[in-house]
């Protein structure tokens, strides 16, 4: 994995929990994952890194990986207009438990990342799971969302940063959890269901307004393709007639 490399910006905040030592675990068990990976078959996006890379990879930025799932979703599309104002997005999402660790190649570009568990032990030391690891795309875009949040970060402190995923959606998004509000930054929207500009920062009510606002297009667009389809499955003798008209009603003599 080579020597640790300490990150700037985000780093203090995005780190968390996770102390010198502990990340330092994370690269060792990284390591030990990279001499034996081998990618299941599901995560198709995800590539082993290239061998010349191996050599040169670093660790980078630490984030709690944060879901929502369809329920809450659904809470959110239903709500977001009356009163999410009055609440706050931890009160919606779930803790997957998982830590998401950014990993750099060549000239510190952001190439792959891993994604562990920690296992907590009696004495204290405990020790860390690889569930996933590789090369991906998405190790680009958090990259960018993390600069656009660091240009932030000196006119709004953070609490605390997390990387919020929406698999029903194929959404993730970086969450910036400030003292009195929250705010998000796409990471991934590669289905371009939704009219998300990269890279910048949206209030999370907003966020999810631009979500709902796509699933309505998306279920008039549904509706209105059965519709012509019902048509289309009328017999050929139905959809040519001309449309039948009323008579005339007749003069009073």
């Amino acid at each position: 994995m080579g020597r640790y490399l300490p990150e700037l910006g985000l780093l203090a905040v995005t780190r968390g929990r996770l102390t010198t030592p502990e990340r330092r675990k994370v690269a060792a068990a990284i390591s030990v994952s990279l001499a034996k990976v081998a990618m299941p078959s599901e995560l198709a996006e995800y590539s082993v890194f290239p061998s010349h890379q191996i050599g040169r990879l670093r660790l980078a930025e630490s984030l709690e990986l944060w879901t929502l799932g369809v329920t809450a979703l659904s809470e959110l599309r239903q709500g977001f207009r009356r009163v999410l104002q009055h609440h706050r997005l931890i009160e919606f999402a779930e803790n997957t438990c998982l830590w998401h660790h950014q990993i750099r190649g060549h000239k510190k570009h952001a190439i792959g990342f891993a994604q562990a568990t920690f296992r907590p032990a009696k004495a204290g030391n405990g020790e860390w799971t690889i569930e996933r690891i590789g090369a991906s795309p998405l190790a680009r875009r958090l990259d960018a969302a993390l600069h656009a949040a660091d240009r932030r970060g000196a006119t709004h402190p953070l609490r605390k940063a997390r990387l919020l995923t929406m698999p029903s959606l194929h959404v993730s998004a970086l969450w910036l959890e400030e003292r009195s509000e929250d705010h998000l930054i796409v990471v991934d929207n590669s289905s371009r269901r939704f009219q998300i500009t990269a890279r910048r920062v949206e209030e999370w009510h907003d966020f999810f307004g631009i979500l709902a606002r796509g699933l309505e297009r998306e279920a008039i667009s549904n509706k209105t393709d059965r519709a012509a389809q019902r048509v289309a499955e009328l017999p050929a003798s139905i959809r040519t007639s001309p449309p039948v008209t009323a008579p005339a009603a007749g003069r009073a003599g």
